[in-house]
């Protein structure tokens, strides 16, 4: 179903019938339905849908940080799409048919709250189930509250999967320890992190913390 924003002339979006309306790069487009094509995709296609399926799938399975984050992005966009957006747009690296995910530059949460200096994280010392986080608070920053709380995300590309502690920790901790599922055991992951104030109004940048192999 499309939907008009402001009567018959104005910024229309969906699709009814044969027409698609949509919204790109600051204007209003309508076209008819694309129709899928009988010739074999070029390996320029293939690595654009491969990208974009690996994008989406990532970002999907984190709503809460996803929605913080980038859902006053744009009123013209769910907070999913607008995060898909921005990571192809910052988080790919390299010329098709080789374009690849830039894992260090992904991007799950965008806010003016302070961050951390120094986000790490290591295989615990204690339990090789457990990862160890750190981090130091900036304390030239007084927007940077002792009872923030703050989340770790945790991917693995070659497994696909995720895990993750969302606002059990705050920031005054700087650092903390919690078990992963033995899956991701002998696998290369991804780790991040954010920080929520503690009324949930304002969230911060993530914050790259590091790639490990999980022991």
């Amino acid at each position: 179903m499309g939907k008009l924003f402001a009567g018959p002339w104005s910024d229309f979006q969906g699709k009814v019938g044969n027409n698609v309306g949509r919204y790109v790069n600051g204007e209003n487009i309508l076209a008819v339905k694309p129709h899928k094509s009988n010739k074999p995709a070029t390996a320029f296609q293939l690595n654009q849908q491969d990208i974009f399926g690996r994008m989406n799938s990532i970002v999907t399975h984190w709503n809460e940080p996803i929605e913080e984050g980038f859902r006053k992005r744009s009123y013209r966009q769910t907070a999913r799409s607008a995060a898909v957006e921005y990571n192809l747009k910052f988080a790919v690296t390299g010329v098709s048919p080789n374009r690849e995910i830039d894992y260090t530059k992904l991007t799950f949460s965008r806010g003016k709250l302070a961050g951390a200096q120094n986000m790490k994280v290591i295989n615990s010392i204690a339990d090789p189930n457990f990862l160890t986080f750190s981090w130091i608070k900036d304390v030239n920053n007084k927007e940077a509250k002792d009872t923030d709380f703050v989340s770790f995300l945790i991917y693995c590309p070659a497994l696909d999967r995720h895990t993750g502690l969302l606002k059990a920790f705050e920031r005054s901790e700087l650092t903390c320890d919690f078990a992963i599922p033995y899956i991701f055991n002998g696998q290369e992951i991804e780790c991040y992190a954010y920080f929520t104030s503690a009324d949930g109004l304002l969230v911060s940048d993530s914050q790259y913390a590091g790639n490990l192999l999980k022991a």
